[in-house]
């Protein structure tokens, strides 16, 4: 029997406690800003220096040297919620490799009858209206696309809307 999401979630926040008090030297219920980057990592997300240096900026602006579990904890999921949803999402080079499958002459490229029946038909199941939408957007007109451009353009559009919702 596999335990209910709820219990789930009581599970990682008595983790999360229990790794929080381990860096809680002074047994304030508070642990050094300077720890946090590593309490995260220690919890499992990798995270980027990029992404270290606001988190620390908005404690050490209000001159904070230790920070609460409470404090920490919205942050932590936050960061965690951000992360997964990378994890979750495929790489450029998986995106290309797939398409490669229909490469048949080994040139990197990719004919748009093909591109728009797996377009339409794949995971996301894109309309005709959002396809062409997208090859506009990405100036993949014509009948031959490249594959690694058509895929790059879009993955840096991607990445370009993830950073500006987070």
């Amino acid at each position: 029997m596999f335990p209910s999401p709820k219990m789930k979630v009581e599970e990682d926040k008595d983790r999360i406690y229990q790794l929080f008090s381990a860096f809680d030297g002074t047994h304030t219920n508070t642990i050094a800003v300077s720890e946090v980057p590593v309490l995260i990592r220690v919890l499992g997300i990798a995270i980027k220096e990029a992404d270290i240096k606001p988190l620390l900026k908005n404690w050490t602006d209000k001159n904070e040297e230790r920070v609460t579990y409470e404090d920490f904890l919205p942050v932590y999921h936050a960061l965690k919620e951000k992360y997964d949803r990378k994890a979750n999402n495929p790489t450029t080079e998986q995106f290309i490799s797939i398409l490669s499958l229909y490469d048949h002459q080994g040139q990197g490229i990719i004919t748009q009858q093909e591109l728009s029946r797996f377009l339409g038909h794949g995971p996301e199941g894109l309309s005709e209206r959002e396809i062409n939408n997208l090859f506009h957007s990405t100036s993949a007109l014509g009948n031959e696309i490249g594959i690694s451009d058509f895929v790059r353009s879009i993955m840096e559009d991607q990445e370009i809307l993830n950073e500006s919702n987070i």
